[in-house]
């Protein structure tokens, strides 16, 4: 039976973490809003990683040939790698609802493979969202010392004894 696992992000990423039922992809979407779908949901790009059952991939490759790659509507190949060791296979997807994911890994119960499936953002999209961090951050931090914690003076009070 195929198996799905969501990569999980520090637990103070949780509470921003989308619901894919309802579309609110937030801020892992790849998509710019013209690029939503009719429902008006944007896509999201995952990674999928699959792994074969004893490194054998030539059940799965026969019924690809067979029966093609069981893609819902809505569910978009977009490109595929294989480790030379035929071990994985790190295959981009892209959607709006994860149900459909969960659909496709179904429909490919019983051929041995398993499924990791991570979503990803493009690095062009993460570069844009770390640049304007870093330009916010700069602002509110002091000159002296950016990024680092500041330091107490310790005040010490001297009596004299005469």
């Amino acid at each position: 039976m195929a198996s799905l696992h969501f990569k999980r992000r520090a637990a103070q990423d949780q509470a921003r973490r989308p619901s894919c039922a309802n579309g609110d992809v937030g801020w892992w979407s790849n998509a710019a809003p013209e690029e939503s779908n009719a429902a008006g949901k944007e896509h999201m790009l995952f990674m999928v990683i699959e792994r074969f059952v004893d490194d054998d991939m030539l059940p799965v490759y026969e019924r690809v040939g067979q029966a093609g790659r069981g893609l819902p509507t809505g569910l978009t190949y977009i490109d595929s790698w294989v480790e030379p060791s035929f071990e994985r296979c790190f295959q981009l997807m892209e959607c709006s609802d994860c149900a459909l994911l969960q659909e496709w890994v179904l429909h490919w119960r019983g051929t041995g493979m398993t499924f990791e499936i991570v979503p990803v953002v493009k690095s062009v999209d993460t570069s844009r969202v770390v640049t304007t961090h870093l330009e916010r951050s700069r602002g509110s931090q002091s000159p002296a010392a950016p990024g680092a914690p500041q330091r107490r003076r310790r005040i010490v009070q001297r009596t004299s004894s005469r």
